[in-house]
C-alpha cells in the first residue's frame, strides 16, 4: 500500500498533516511568532518542565501524528518520516543528561515555520 517499503500510509503523510501537527504543537507549547518551540538555550531550543520524559514524549507523539515511524538504528529513540521528506525526530537519551530531544526537520521550505530546529527538555530549575 504504502511506496517506502511496508510504509502502510501515503495519504496522510503530507506536509499539510505536518503543518496542522506544529499548528497544533504551537497552541499546547508555545512558539515564536517565526515558528520556534521553546526558548532559545546554548546550541537548541529549550523547554523547561517538571517532567521532561513525559513532556517531550507527548510534544513528539503531537508532531508525529500521520508519519511513517521507525526505531532509530541505534534503539535510543524514533523518527517519524512524511511524505515530502520532512522527519521528526525523538531521542530519549542525549548528550545532555536526564534531558530528551525532538529534532523538527522540514524539507518542504516556507509556510511560516523553520527548516530545522531541536528542542531539549530539561528539569524547571535545571539550566542548558
Amino acid at each position: 500500500m504504502g511506496s517506502h517499503g511496508g510504509g502502510g500510509h501515503t495519504a496522510g503523510n503530507s506536509l499539510g498533516q505536518l503543518l496542522g501537527n506544529m499548528a497544533r504543537a504551537a497552541t499546547e507549547f508555545g512558539a515564536s511568532p517565526s515558528g520556534y518551540f521553546g526558548v532559545r538555550g546554548k546550541n537548541s531550543r529549550v523547554i523547561q518542565t517538571p517532567d521532561p520524559q513525559r513532556t517531550s514524549e507527548r510534544f513528539w507523539k503531537m508532531l508525529s501524528a500521520g508519519g511513517r515511524v521507525h526505531v532509530l538504528p541505534n534503539g535510543k529513540g524514533r523518527v517519524a518520516w512524511f511524505a515530502d521528506g520532512s522527519r521528526i525526530v525523538y531521542r530519549v537519551k542525549t548528550s545532555t543528561k536526564g534531558s530528551p530531544a525532538v529534532e523538527i526537520k522540514v524539507s518542504t521550505p516556507g509556510h511560516g515555520i523553520p527548516p530545522s530546529q531541536k528542542v531539549h527538555f530539561i528539569s524547571k530549575g535545571a539550566s542548558e
